[in-house]
């Protein structure tokens, strides 16, 4: 069986082809081919009348035919994927009513996507969402949220069948936070990226999950380039053709051995 040795996000956003990888496990990608990558695609894009979200996955050196997840009278924004330890794909979006701004979320078994539904949250404004599957088989979310200020970062856990109520990330504070990134640090513990504004321009900080709550929020320095590893990644993957608008793509990467993959499990 093919084993996974590597996995980071790639993250197009309508600021620009911004590049933002989340190392999720260590390992050498430079074997990366495109027999021996596996990826999860999914995008938002017009269908006429509204924007939705659609999926497709790389395995083998081909794209699979791409999966629509909604269909309903919101414009669907800013998607994010991931795949749990039982190979279970997980997404989750922003959804744009007259009522407001609200997340959805929708699960895949292997077969298709289920009715999208609700992630619950009080809050006026819910945006960027990024979804994670952990280890241990929690999901969680983490987004951008205000009720009529500057925007925060908050999170919420699937657990037992049902969402956590939405919860501050850090304390309150006057500037916004905005564009969170999940991913699992090296001991397997939640971590969080995010852009904060001080000082006259935005910073990257991130915290980890201390086990019952989230640690402070420390800068560290924002990477303007790609390690070798991501580079390898990214040029042994073309976006497939029924991609017609890049500006809110999503890319999960699951690197592989260079033996031949088993495109129908996805080992984590």
């Amino acid at each position: 069986m093919a084993q996974r040795i590597a996995s980071f996000s790639l993250v197009f956003i309508l600021i620009g082809l911004l590049f933002s990888f989340v190392t999720a496990s260590r390992g050498c990608a430079a074997d990366a081919t495109e027999q021996s990558v596996r990826a999860e695609l999914i995008w938002s894009q017009s269908d006429g009348l509204r924007h939705e979200i659609f999926s497709s996955s790389f395995c083998a050196g081909e794209w699979a035919e791409p999966q629509q997840i909604t269909d309903d009278n919101a414009d669907n924004l800013h998607p994010s994927i991931d795949i749990g330890p039982d190979g279970r794909k997980w997404a989750a979006w922003t959804a744009l009513e007259e009522s407001g701004m609200e997340l959805r979320y929708s699960q895949n078994d292997g077969d298709r996507w289920q009715p999208s539904a609700l992630i619950p949250s009080d809050l006026a404004s819910n945006i960027k969402p990024s979804i994670m599957v952990a280890e241990d088989g929690v999901v969680w979310v983490a987004w951008s949220a205000n009720d009529g200020g500057l925007d925060d970062i908050y999170y919420s856990r699937f657990l037992n069948g049902e969402w956590d109520d939405a919860q501050p990330i850090h304390d309150p504070n006057q500037v916004p936070d905005i564009l969170p990134v999940l991913s699992l640090d090296e001991t397997g513990s939640p971590l969080v990226t995010w852009q904060r504004y001080q000082n006259g321009g935005y910073v990257q900080v991130e915290s980890i999950w201390e086990g019952s709550a989230w640690g402070e929020p420390t800068e560290f320095p924002e990477e303007d380039e790609l390690t070798d590893d991501q580079d390898v990644l990214v040029q042994a993957l073309t976006l497939p053709d029924f991609v017609s608008d890049t500006r809110q793509v999503f890319v999960k990467f699951i690197e592989e051995s260079p033996e031949e993959p088993d495109c129908t499990v996805i080992t984590r």
